[in-house]
């Protein structure tokens, strides 16, 4: 997918959103898990990607962590609720996909 103004897409492999982890999770408490891979628009993989998550429900909330050499990521301790993931990397234009854990 391009963009007009010639900038590189971040492709996100939303599939290992599915591999959310659940436990404990009634009432926002829990160690939800997500994982995930950055890459661009021809398949390779974005390095020091920041991904952000920010709690719908309280938006004051959030936490961060950056991909590695291979494009993978993976957060570990988010309470259960809907989160929005935003991925930024510079060169790239940004990403979002909401979730629920």
């Amino acid at each position: 997918m391009k963009i007009n103004n010639g900038w590189k897409v971040i492709v996100i492999i939303l599939l290992l959103f599915s591999t959310v982890n659940f436990a404990f999770t009634q009432g926002g408490r829990g160690k939800g898990r997500l994982k995930g891979k950055v890459l661009d628009e021809n398949g390779n993989p974005i390095e020091n990607a920041k991904i952000v998550f920010t709690s719908i429900r309280f938006q004051d909330l959030s936490f961060e962590t950056t991909s590695d050499k291979k494009g993978k990521w993976a957060y570990i301790g988010l309470g259960s609720g809907m989160w929005r993931v935003s991925v930024t990397a510079e060169g790239y234009s940004p990403a979002y996909k909401e979730t629920n854990v």
